[in-house]
């Protein structure tokens, strides 16, 4: 008695970039996002391979679900067996697809799921056993962990039908990030005017949802206001971005001179936690900071760099100030000094002698104490807030980097 085969087909290999979920979330719930394509048409094939049995005969699987040697026998069919998602953000979202099989066959369909592709993968049949006439679905969920173009996934259900021992079902799309910001993370001011308002722009768009949705947009500072302007479809149709904002930074000319910092906090209606970007500028005015000899200064930045130092020995720094004395008929003093952190120490030294157009010099030295390193630090970076005596410049902020251990 001649049994019939199974046939082993061997699973699509597609970019291993992903962990696994079995949630079975319908990402179609998700404001916005890109719809799915159409799911992509099965191929039919009954015809039973002789050598297909032979081999089974030879080498049966006791896991799959044999076909009988006589019949009657189930038929499988299936309308598809792809299914295209379109595209979905990195790490938000779990797909889910259900794709129908039917028994159109004379006897029970028997059904077992194999393993999937991938980690990110799950795929399991609602019945594994279906009658004559009727129907189960085959679920497949994938998580998107990771950006791919080409997320290609999916697996094997294998059946005692000897014209198809094994149907390959496979969901396919791109896995995007959900927006993009430009510039990303900084958004950068300048030098800013001395009695007008500078403005800055930015960008964050969306390659992924069709329509998103600001639900906030704030500062840390009060001297900043924020402001979003939807991008019109002329201004979206030269990119492949669907949807998208215009960030608009106004930032006031009363801000201190020197280097200035804020935090810009920003929530999004189709993303759970908010996104965060700094607004840098800088301040001139009657004190000009150019780098002492032998210390790093950089004073499009207001950056003071100690450089790398052993924590036990500490380290100082210095900058040459450039003072009008026009309206300071006294010596630059430093009225208070608020550090961050808090160890940070600051000193003002006159040089002593006036140059010819009423100016003087100082020299600004800053120190990292012994003992203190930059795990210390409680923010990000090191900064130092300098009140001075002059009536027309009260404070200057300075930003200091190093590395310290």
């Amino acid at each position: 008695m001649t049994a019939f085969p199974r046939i082993l087909v061997f699973l699509f290999a597609g970019a291993l970039s992903a962990g696994c979920s079995d949630s079975s979330a319908d990402k179609s719930q998700i404001p916005g996002l890109l719809p799915n394509s159409d799911s992509i048409p099965a191929s039919e094939s009954d015809k039973i391979s002789t050598e297909a049995v032979a081999k089974q005969e030879s080498e049966p699987d006791k896991s799959k679900p044999t076909a009988s040697a006589t019949g009657p026998w189930p038929k499988v069919k299936v309308e598809a067996v792809k299914y295209n998602f379109g595209r979905m953000p990195v790490g938000d979202t779990i797909g889910n697809h259900e794709f129908l099989l039917e028994n159109v066959g004379d006897a029970d369909l028997i059904l077992k799921a194999g393993e999937a592709t991938c980690q990110c993968t799950t795929f399991k049949v609602e019945r594994e056993l279906v009658p004559p006439g009727e129907s189960t679905k085959v679920i497949v969920n994938w998580q998107t962990v990771h950006a791919n173009e080409q997320f290609r996934h999916g697996g094997p259900v294998y059946t005692n039908d000897p014209a198809k021992p094994e149907v390959q079902f496979e969901v396919q799309g791109v896995i995007d990030e959900a927006f993009l910001a430009e510039p990303s993370l900084i958004w950068d001011a300048g030098t800013l005017r001395e009695k007008e308002i500078t403005r800055v722009s930015a960008r964050i768009s969306s390659r992924v949802y069709k329509d998103f949705r600001i639900d906030s947009l704030e500062s840390d500072s009060p001297q900043v206001r924020v402001e979003a302007r939807p991008l019109t479809p002329a201004e979206l149709q030269p990119t492949e971005f669907l949807s998208g904002y215009e960030i608009i930074t106004s930032i006031s000319p009363d801000v201190p001179v020197g280097s200035f910092r804020s935090k810009v906090t920003m929530k999004i209606d189709v993303q759970k936690s908010s996104r965060t970007f700094r607004v840098h500028a800088m301040k001139s005015g009657p004190i000009r900071f150019i780098s002492a000899p032998g210390d790093f200064f950089e004073p499009d930045r207001m950056l003071l760099k100690l450089g790398n130092f052993r924590a036990k020995d500490g380290k100082k720094g210095r900058v040459m100030l450039i003072v009008n004395h026009t309206d300071l008929p006294e010596d630059l003093k430093i009225v208070e000094v608020a550090a961050k952190p808090a160890y940070l120490k600051a000193s003002l030294v006159s040089e002593g002698t006036r140059l010819g157009n009423g100016s003087q010099r100082y020299f600004l030295t800053v120190e990292i104490p012994p003992g203190h390193s930059k795990r210390d630090a409680m923010s990000d970076h090191a900064e130092v807030k300098i009140t001075t005596n002059h009536p027309k410049s009260e404070s200057v902020i300075l930003d200091v980097s190093y590395n310290s251990n």
